[in-house]
């Protein structure tokens, strides 16, 4: 199956299978809601004023993903996974982080409620109405397994997990998708 990423200037040839879905025959779709991936960035930017930076950022919505879906079935935001150098990137939420003109535009929205100064400055609250009990409780595991580690330690646990392994190791462009 071969797809071109969205947003993205890169083909994707290799896919694999992240969280296991497709041993255990699981058929999940799921749509990626871009505005509940604005609200997760300041959710994460709330928990730690000033502190989260785009890496964390981006591996606590990893971690928050990868425990919802073993334990519920379905990813919190929806976004797809893209095996970087650096460890497993939700792509939506990065390129949104990274003010991506094709990720912002498809907020309805004039201009992007946080700010980038090293870390994430929000200039909001998140809106709680965008998320479940199950989608809080990831979230929480995901900022806890990165709030308080180095940039070191956070890498070489998310290249730990065997999925983006395979893709790394299969992979032919820079940035393989990660097929949850």
């Amino acid at each position: 199956m071969n797809a071109l990423l969205p947003g993205s200037f890169f083909n994707v040839y290799t896919y694999s299978t992240m969280f296991n879905l497709r041993k255990s025959h699981k058929k999940v779709d799921w749509r990626l809601n871009h505005e509940k991936s604005l609200q997760v960035i300041l959710w994460i930017a709330s928990q730690a004023p000033g502190k989260a930076d785009i890496y964390k950022v981006v591996k606590t919505l990893f971690w928050a993903d990868y425990y919802h879906i073993k334990k519920y079935g379905r990813l919190v935001t929806g976004d797809d996974y893209v095996a970087m150098p650096l460890g497993p990137v939700p792509s939506y939420c990065y390129d949104l982080l990274s003010r991506n003109v094709w990720a912002v535009g498809k907020l309805k929205r004039a201009e992007l409620p946080f700010t980038i100064n090293g870390n994430i400055v929000s200039g909001a609250e998140p809106d709680p109405g965008f998320f479940s009990r199950s989608d809080i409780e990831a979230l929480s595991y995901g900022w806890g397994r990165v709030k308080d580690l180095p940039f070191n330690t956070i890498r070489d646990e998310s290249h730990e997990i065997e999925e983006y392994k395979r893709v790394r190791a299969e992979r032919q462009t820079e940035a393989d998708v990660m097929d949850v």
